[in-house]
């Protein structure tokens, strides 16, 4: 039988071996093969993966650099929560579901969860689909890089994140990226007697790494049992796929987990206040470190996005809606993504937790960067506090170490470990009720859905700023603009008019953002010592020479040393020149001495002759004219 001519090649290779007859109804051409209606496969690890155990459907080295030496990461299309798909159609191979692997250590996994747990993955071959050449086995004949795809942990580290790593397909040196068959003369690939998928990838943007690629089995299925992963796009897994998503037709419906995966993880609401610290060499933090809103949480472009440099002794002060639980295992994630290499110096911040109970900050334990926790991710438990809505961060971080331009430690995620109680007026688990596992947290009779003040108990839920916090759990009750005193206190905004770091409450130049007060020039003018004689320029008789004594002979407002010299005034007007003056304009008096040095003469400057002055110069003037005409003849 012709396979080739007669049917899509995948399809046809699975249906000869697992059914033992030829599908029909599917027309294709050697070029471009496209199935007239959707083939679909279940997918599983290769009984001869080149690390055994465990057996891998998938492996991407150097995915993660956690050791040294060249790090091994598989995945187990059967492991735990494993549920790996293919589906042809209209010219497309789109491989994608979940499976279960991580760092391989040669006989199992590493026990260590940041690099072991649920993967989804999600792959499309949209580019180059041909039968092989002298064979009917599916394979894919494109350039290095044409399809693509992605990878996305849910490793513990990743749990809050969810990144996705890119993947690509690498052809090398290989007549084909990827083939679908049962290689050349049904021979069995790698001794499967059976169909196989496999080819070469890369990920990460990265170059080829040796090892990096596909190897499983296919059986056929009906589509009708194949899990599409995410019909309404909200992220979250359809429960027929082993997922926590109940109603995969709302987008608003996701609650619950599934072994491997922690989609526990909000992040804090908001900033209630902040003060940044400065640089180790004192000047300022730069202005895109200084946006505290990108302490709450990550931006994309994965640990690497956006932060907030709390400056050498900041603080930040941030606040959840949903209130943190203290419940088995860690309850609190601070993440400080900017470690550099292992000669970086630590970094580190005390975090404490607001107890609204006794009213006093709890310290709960530090932060820390360095190279004992490179990646950065620090998980602390609330201890003897059962839910908290307030945590503190303090930059307790030693400079001595750090170079000049270091600025302390850099918030890059505040977030919460357990699920909160649901307050979306949805049925989220499918049981009929809404806002599922609210419950009443300090047993007011207000469900935490709708308490002001979830952590302290408020029957009367008294709001008087109307601010939609309760006055239990306010500090500024009557001020609808803040929640804590902050540096200016309640009733006084934090407003930093000038963005100089410093409130204007506590500012008295909170328009000029180089002063916070006044100094000798006042607000707006730099207290500059140009001439750097002690004296600063505003108040300096001569600010271009320093003249610390600030000598003005005749009390004109222009210090002596800046007025020309009365050598320099000689050379210009010598004695004859005097007594050739003193002909033609009268009695000037001598030169040198008070007066105006200038014009090489005084006028003596005394009570009675200050009117006269004016016409004196006039008559000092005109004789010079004279005297140059007279030599000039």
């Amino acid at each position: 039988m012709n396979y080739k001519q007669t049917i899509y090649t995948g399809l046809l290779l699975i249906s000869s071996a697992l059914i033992g007859s030829p599908v029909m109804g599917i027309v294709t051409t050697t070029d471009n093969p496209v199935p007239e209606s959707p083939v679909c496969y279940q997918l599983h690890s290769h009984p001869d993966g080149g690390i055994r155990p465990p057996l891998y459907g998938m492996r991407l080295d150097e995915l993660y650099d956690v050791t040294t030496g060249h790090d091994h990461f598989t995945f187990d299309f059967d492991g735990n929560g494993a549920s790996m798909y293919m589906v042809e159609s209209a010219g497309e191979l789109r491989i994608f579901g979940h499976a279960f692997g991580g760092h391989d250590v040669g006989s199992t996994y590493t026990t260590d969860n940041d690099y072991v747990g649920q993967v989804k993955i999600d792959f499309t071959y949209n580019s180059g689909l041909r039968t092989c050449v002298n064979d009917d086995d599916l394979c894919i004949d494109t350039d290095n890089n044409s399809n693509a795809g992605s990878i996305t942990p849910y490793f513990r580290s990743e749990s809050t994140f969810h990144n996705s790593i890119s993947l690509e397909d690498e052809r090398g040196n290989h007549s084909y990226s990827f083939r679908l068959g049962d290689e050349d003369n049904d021979n069995g690939h790698r001794r499967f007697d059976g169909i196989s998928g496999w080819g070469w990838l890369n990920h990460s943007g990265e170059d080829h790494v040796y090892s990096t690629d596909w190897l499983f089995t296919a059986e056929i299925i009906a589509c009708d049992n194949v899990c599409f992963d995410d019909i309404d796009g909200d992220g979250y897994v359809d429960q027929a796929c082993g997922g926590p998503d109940c109603d995969d037709n709302n987008a608003d419906v996701h609650l619950g987990n599934f072994d491997g995966m922690q989609f526990g993880g909000y992040a804090a609401a908001r900033v209630i206040t902040h003060e940044q610290g400065l640089k180790k060499d004192q000047s300022p933090v730069d202005a895109n470190r200084s946006d505290p809103q990108q302490a709450l949480t990550h931006t994309d472009g994965g640990p690497l996005g956006s932060f907030y440099s709390m400056g050498f002794g900041g603080s930040l002060e941030v606040i959840f809606d949903c209130p943190v639980q203290n419940q088995a295992g860690f309850d609190l994630q601070i993440n400080e993504v900017t470690y550099g290499d292992g000669d970086y110096p630590s970094e580190d911040v005390e975090v404490s937790a607001w107890d609204e109970i006794n009213e006093e900050w709890v310290l709960i334990g530090n932060a820390v960067n360095n190279e004992a926790n490179p990646v950065g991710f620090n998980y602390l438990d609330l201890g003897a506090l059962s839910s908290v809505t307030r945590i503190r961060l303090v930059d307790m971080s030693d400079s001595t170490p750090h170079n000049a331009n270091a600025d302390g430690f850099d918030v890059g995620g505040i977030f919460a470990l357990h699920d909160c109680g649901t307050c979306d007026d949805v049925d989220n688990n499918c049981d009929g009720e809404v806002n599922e596992q609210a419950g009443d947290h300090d047993q007011d009779g207000a469900s935490n859905c709708a308490d002001n003040c979830p952590v302290v108990a408020n029957e009367l839920q008294s709001d008087r700023d109307e601010d939609g916090t309760g006055d239990a759990c306010d500090i500024c009750p009557d001020d609808g603009a803040k929640l804590a005193a902050g540096i200016c206190g309640c009733g006084i905004s934090d407003v930093d008019s000038d963005n100089d770091q410093v409130p204007d409450c506590i500012d008295d130049c909170d328009g000029d953002s180089a002063k916070t007060e006044g100094g000798t020039c006042g607000c707006g003018i730099a207290d500059t010592d140009s001439d750097q004689d002690g004296i600063v320029d505003c108040i300096d008789n001569c600010p271009s020479v320093a003249n610390q004594e600030q000598i003005d002979s005749n009390d004109d407002g222009f210090g002596d040393a800046c007025t020309v010299a009365e050598e320099d005034s000689k050379e210009g007007f010598d004695g004859d020149d005097t007594e050739s003056a003193n002909n033609n304009g009268g009695n000037l008096g001598t030169v040198g001495g008070d007066g105006l040095k200038a014009f090489g003469c005084t006028l003596g400057q005394s009570a009675d002759e200050t009117p006269y002055m004016g016409w004196m110069i006039i008559m000092l003037t005109l004789s010079l004219a004279i005297f140059r005409k007279q030599g000039q003849e």
